[in-house]
């Protein structure tokens, strides 16, 4: 009853082809549980090996993209058992060929069911819209129409989500996917627009600020680079500013949400500074508060040298002596840099446990303000970006990179390896370790090292090259498509962990609707 529902009877597929076809309209509802969504991955898995072993559909092997793809699946395999070893990383890899099957099952198998995947766009976009209501109303209200409430004191809205702040991510792929069934038909474009800044207004008001920054590069780079639509694109830009402008200066959460907290995150420091002179730079403030009292202690040298630095009892003193030497007016003009940085890291490095984090933040602070006077780095205009806990995230990603160059870290390492880089340059490096490194670049960089990156970077230029080449009447849809996947890997933002479920899910599916639909748009054209 229910596959009659979304495959009419009669048209010549099997069992199999249907129950796959029935899974694609339902990846939406399967995201609201990782165990459903990995099933639906593994059915597909097994689907594509049983349709290419009964199909003998083995010329699909001789495609470059396909040869790319897998062997980027083997690489991670490769360097998880041979260079790392960790059985975490070993099943993870292992376990990564579900989204490539994924990719090939729709780029290249669903061309050849002769079935159009714009039934399936038409259901996103319907249940896009029922999560955007649903936010809308849960912004207003606290809670949703299940009776789910509002979390982080009503800055973000998770609709059917709970507690798993994703409601933005999830509006805004399959809603900006859903908008695909407006643009083949050609006939909605007006429909398009309202649904495109209706989809941006909810996805404003989840609070999940990277999947909004990403909803207006996408606006953006159509605007520019999609000729067909930039009248559109550009109504909806200018459109969609000025109605979050006045949304967000109209609402104390939202004005908390993406202005002060988004101001905290780039302009204070772990030491949660009491008092900041507006009129000083962050460094200078950091300054005074290390030096605001005055007194005259000066021991470094001595107690280095001191035969009794083992001892606890004098550790503790030592510790006690040189926190108050930071009240000296004259501790930061003294050129004993060197001093400063080695006693810091002796302290930092060796008594994590015997001190408390107040203490060990003022140390690590000490830390980098002596490097950056010894290297001339004081003022730098990126300093703030830095000294934030995703500069702090970015600083150890890069520390792991450099260290783990050819193969990286490992898959998903950077939670364990970040703890060995206390001496990053960041006022904020004991907010270092994370599940991930919040950047995606930093993340493949780190874990998977510049021969991993090399393959994410081809398989992006694949489908550019894809997209590009093409020049049908309906290039305007390849063109959306790919603005939509360069908006996802766009390098300077946040994002989620490029291996988790859900966000390889969102890659490798935009990928590979710009192979199905340039392949779909062809054979339509014939």
């Amino acid at each position: 009853m229910i596959r009659n529902i979304f495959i009419p009877e009669g048209d010549g597929k099997s069992t199999y082809d249907k129950l796959i076809i029935i899974i694609f309209y339902l990846f939406p509802l399967f995201l609201l549980s990782s165990f459903l969504m990995n099933l639906s991955l593994v059915i597909i898995s097994i689907y594509f090996i049983f349709f290419v072993i009964r199909n003998k559909f083995y010329s699909l092997f001789e495609n470059t993209v396909v040869i790319l793809t897998i062997f980027f699946w083997i690489y991670l395999v490769f360097i998880s058992f041979f260079i790392h070893g960790e059985e975490i990383q070993i099943i993870k890899s292992i376990s990564y060929i579900r989204f490539i099957f994924l990719f090939l099952t729709i780029a290249f198998i669903l061309p050849r069911l002769n079935f159009n995947l714009t039934k399936i766009f038409y259901f996103y976009l319907f249940i896009a819209t029922i999560f955007s209501i649903d936010v809308i109303f849960q912004f207003i209200f606290g809670f949703n129409i299940l009776g789910f409430p509002c979390e982080m004191s009503c800055q973000r809205n998770s609709s059917f989500f709970g507690k798993e702040l994703v409601a933005g991510t999830f509006i805004l792929y399959f809603g900006l996917i859903g908008l695909l069934s407006l643009l083949i038909n050609n006939k909605n474009l007006s429909f398009f627009i309202i649904f495109l800044i209706f989809f941006g207004f909810s996805i404003f008001l989840t609070g999940d600020r990277t999947p909004f920054i990403i909803f207006l590069i996408i606006i953006f780079l159509n605007s520019i680079f999609n000729k067909y639509l930039r009248f559109y694109f550009i109504s909806g830009l200018i459109i969609s500013i000025l109605f979050f402008s006045l949304s967000m200066f109209s609402s104390d959460i939202l004005k908390q949400r993406y202005i002060e907290n988004v101001k905290n995150i780039f302009s204070s420091s772990e030491l949660d500074l009491p008092s900041l002179d507006q009129n000083l730079s962050h460094h200078e403030n950091m300054y005074n508060y290390l030096i605001k009292d005055s007194q005259k202690k000066n021991f470094i040298t001595s107690y280095i040298n001191s035969e009794e630095k083992r001892s606890k009892k004098f550790k503790n003193l030592g510790i006690d002596i040189y926190i108050s030497s930071l009240q000296n007016k004259n501790f930061f003009k003294e050129k004993n840099y060197e001093e400063k940085i080695f006693f810091s890291n002796l302290i930092i490095i060796n008594l994590n446990n015997e001190i408390n984090k107040l203490k060990l933040r003022r140390l690590n602070v000490i830390k980098v303000i002596s490097f950056r006077e010894k290297n001339n780095l004081t003022n730098k205009w990126y300093n703030n970006l830095i000294d934030s806990q995703y500069g702090a995230h970015y600083l150890t990603a890069i520390s792991i990179f450099l260290d783990n160059s050819l193969f990286g870290a490992g898959l998903k390492s950077y939670r364990n390896t970040c703890k060995k880089y206390e001496d990053i340059n960041s006022f904020s490096s004991m907010s270092r370790c994370s599940s991930h490194p919040h950047n995606l670049h930093l993340e493949i960089l780190s874990e998977a090292g510049i021969f991993g990156y090399l393959f994410f970077i081809i398989i992006i230029f694949s489908a550019v090259i894809s997209a590009t080449r093409y020049r049908g009447k309906n290039n305007t849809i390849l063109i959306y498509i790919l603005l939509f996947l360069l908006s996802y890997v766009f390098p300077f933002k946040p994002s989620g962990s490029f291996f988790s479920t859900f966000n390889s899910f969102y890659f490798w599916l935009c990928i590979s609707l710009i192979f199905y639909l340039k392949k779909k748009i062809q054979i339509d054209e014939k």
